[in-house]
């Protein structure tokens, strides 16, 4: 088992890839007029773990629901002054 698999929930992983053409033939072969005949295209790959921030993630959550929650309050505020039988208007 890989020691972080644990933590997988708690972080990302992300992967980049470079590469290059390395000559793979003798130095006499590589410097001569043919050279590109030796060149093979050599890809690296990496991945990294990335820590995910739980912490803003956490506040900007809670924030929104406080805001939501705040609307629902002056809604129902409003809502039961407008909604007075005693406010009906007859026409």
């Amino acid at each position: 088992m890989v020691p972080w698999e644990r933590e997988r929930s708690f972080t990302a992983t992300a992967t980049g890839s470079w590469g290059r053409q390395v000559c793979v033939g003798t130095p006499e072969q590589c410097a001569g007029d043919y050279a590109v005949n030796y060149l093979e295209y050599v890809s690296v790959t990496h991945t990294f773990r990335t820590s995910v921030p739980w912490g803003e993630i956490g506040a900007i959550a809670s924030a929104s629901l406080l805001a939501v929650l705040l609307v629902i309050a002056a809604s129902v505020l409003l809502q039961r002054s407008s909604t007075n039988p005693a406010e009906l208007r007859s026409g």
